[in-house]
């Protein structure tokens, strides 16, 4: 959380391969209002968390660079 802003992540199911799932970063402005989708690629994005002035969002994934 950063002020009323969260950021989560979600496993949803691959663009490409639809039996497959991959873990994406979402930030919703408030607990009540759904999360928009921050991450849309192959790899999986996780454990989200806010620089300490709130302006930047980092996280784990498996990219390789």
């Amino acid at each position: 959380l950063y002020g009323k802003r969260m950021l989560y992540a979600r496993r949803d199911q691959s663009i490409i391969n639809k039996k497959e799932h991959v873990w994406n970063i979402y930030l919703s402005p408030s607990f009540e209002q759904k999360g928009q989708k921050m991450t849309t690629d192959l790899y999986n994005d996780r454990y989200p968390a806010w620089s300490p002035d709130g302006t930047k969002i980092v996280f784990v994934s498996d990219r390789l660079k």
